[in-house]
C-alpha cells in the first residue's frame, strides 16, 4: 500500500491511504477526497494519481502548492 503523509496544517501527521486504481483530489471543498480545511487551500487544490507504476502529485494551479508536478517516492525527505 502507498500512503500520503500530510506535513502541515490542521491535518498535520495524518496518513491517507492512496488508491492504486483512482485519482484522489485534495482541497478545501467538502467534495474533495482528501479535505484540507486551510484558508490558503483552494477548493480543488491538487490531485494524486497512479501512473507508470508510481503515484504522481499535481498542483491544479489554484493555491499555494510548492510542487507543480512530481513523482511521489517511498523515500523520506528531511
Amino acid at each position: 500500500m502507498a500512503y500520503l503523509l500530510i506535513l502541515t496544517g490542521q491535518r498535520a501527521d495524518d496518513v491517507v491511504e492512496l488508491s492504486p486504481a483512482a485519482t484522489l483530489s485534495l482541497g478545501s471543498s467538502t467534495e474533495a477526497h482528501i479535505q484540507l480545511p486551510e484558508a490558503d487551500v483552494a477548493a480543488t487544490h491538487a490531485q494524486v494519481y497512479p501512473a507508470q507504476g508510481s503515484y504522481w502529485f499535481q498542483d491544479l494551479g489554484q493555491g499555494h502548492t510548492h510542487i507543480n508536478m512530481d513523482r511521489l517516492t517511498n523515500a523520506t525527505h528531511v
